[in-house]
């Protein structure tokens, strides 16, 4: 389509000519009738060879063709220049996004564009398209050290490596002239759908719909994110980052009190005083005092009594649980029961573990599995770890100090290494990632779309590996 369209200036033309040579003829037809007695019996005769010349000397001399000859000409110049700057383009757009023929461009990006540009033309092209910074090969052994602990990928400095558009969008087949995700179908097999419920075709591109799509992802069997809101799985009814950002206090035993011998550096400790007292953490939630480190935390029962969280929420006393306080009406209602399941009042202002309820409901036995009731505190059993959504997403199928933990050999087991090739621990959290030059062989991704080879990822926000399974690129051994 985009060749015919170069052809347009010499129809152009080619359509000139006979609208010209049509009217000439016509004429001269007419002006030799004139010019010859009438004959009832004889029919007209076709121009002479000499009427013939005078026809094509009248088209080539008629004024309208000289403008249609300078139109097409500069047509012509416009398209070429368009056809070969598109062409020009082409590799690069072939490589990162599957655009590897040149096409015709949406009309209402013609002013933008141009009326040429690289397209999309087969879904193979959009299966294979990949773009690398450097290319970095899977080494035959998974490398460490394994990280505990550490529950998702820590977002650090952008590597070098490869990323593609089709296994980590979805963006696999052609839809006008570009790589789009069509079908759910090409969501199904991205890491985006399998672990962060991102399966569902939303304007070309996969985003969780339908809480269905967030139910049987790690986001929600792990992370409890089970609702699709924005674009995104997200758990309003949970913490949003669970465990996590907690104030560290600097409690004198056994008063409970704040030391305040300390200060940052030589400054006065009355400067993060008043720091602290006349910010919003003081005024809703009670968090009036300094620790040691220099954070405002909640040092007593006046700096709860004194917050909106008082009055609005009955938040009017300060718990403690190890070394960490808040403001709340009891333990139930603190973040300690909601974490870790400490929802009793132990006495003394302090919060613990009370019922195997309380362990069951807590973030800690989701995130974690520590599920049960022991000794007094919210732990991991082996039964508990081996029937757990983290064995199966994360190969954490073993306890160790009262949690699940990756044990060797589970990655092997789990459904991203099924699907993605993702069978060897991780070097950067605690899960399963694509490691070693053998990982991608048996996954679904290989037997459906060929990507048997483990090659270095670049960054990629969603990814849990620093390899990913595709095709290996040409020249690469």
């Amino acid at each position: 389509m985009a060749r015919l369209l170069l052809l347009t200036p010499l129809l152009l033309v080619v359509a000139a000519w006979g609208v010209a040579g049509s009217v000439a003829i016509v004429r001269a037809v007419a002006a030799n009738r004139r010019g010859a007695p009438a004959s009832p019996r004889s029919d007209p005769s076709p121009p002479t060879a000499h009427g013939t010349r005078r026809v094509v000397a009248a088209i080539v001399a008629h004024p309208s063709i000289r403008v249609v000859y300078a139109v097409a000409a500069l047509l012509g110049v416009l398209l070429g220049e368009n056809y070969l700057r598109a062409l020009g383009e082409m590799p690069r757009r072939c490589e990162e996004r599957g655009r590897c023929a040149v096409g015709i461009a949406r009309l209402g990006d013609w002013r933008e564009r141009g009326v040429f540009e690289p397209v999309a033309a087969s879904d193979d092209a959009c299966r294979s398209a990949m773009w690398c910074s450097a290319f970095v090969a899977a080494p035959p052994t998974a490398s460490g050290p394994l990280v505990r602990g550490v529950r998702n990928p820590p977002m650090g400095p952008e590597p070098e490596g490869c990323r593609a558009w089709c296994p980590m969008a979805g963006q696999c087949s052609v839809v006008r002239g570009t790589c789009e995700a069509r079908s759910e179908t090409d969501c199904a097999l991205t890491e985006a759908c399998i672990l962060w419920g991102h399966c569902s075709v939303v304007n070309g591109v996969c985003e969780p719909l339908r809480d269905e799509d967030c139910g049987d992802s790690r986001a929600c069997r792990i992370l409890g994110r089970c609702r699709a809101i924005g674009g995104a799985c997200r758990a309003p009814e949970h913490l949003a980052l669970p465990l996590e950002g907690y104030a560290v206090l600097a409690v004198d035993a056994p008063t409970g009190g704040i030391h305040a011998a300390e200060s940052q550096g030589n400054r006065p400790i009355q400067v993060d005083l008043d720091r602290c007292r006349s910010s919003k953490a003081c005024h809703d939630g009670g968090a009036c005092d300094v620790s040691a480190a220099g954070d405002c935390v909640v040092g007593d029962d006046d700096g709860c009594k004194s917050s909106a969280g008082c009055a609005a929420h009955g938040a009017c006393r300060r718990w403690v649980d190890g070394h960490r306080a808040e403001c709340a009406a009891s333990c139930a209602e603190t973040t300690f029961c909601k974490s870790e399941g400490h929802c009793k009042t132990m006495g003394d202002g302090h919060c613990g573990s009370g019922t195997p309820r309380d362990c069951e409901e807590s973030e800690g036995c989701r995130l974690d599995g520590r599920c049960a009731l022991v000794d007094g505190t919210c732990q991991a059993t082996a039964a508990i770890c081996a029937a757990w959504e983290g064995c199966r997403f994360d190969g954490r199928c073993e306890v160790d100090g009262g949690a699940c933990r990756i044990a060797r050999g589970a990655c092997e087991r789990s459904v991203p290494c099924a699907k993605l090739g993702a069978c060897s621990e991780s070097a950067t959290f605690e899960g399963c990632a694509v490691g070693k030059r053998d990982d991608c062989a048996h996954s679904e991704v290989c037997k459906t779309y060929g990507w048997c080879s483990a090659i270095g990822l670049g960054y990629w926000p969603m990814s849990t590996s620093q390899f990913f399974c595709f095709v290996r690129p040409s020249g690469q051994r």
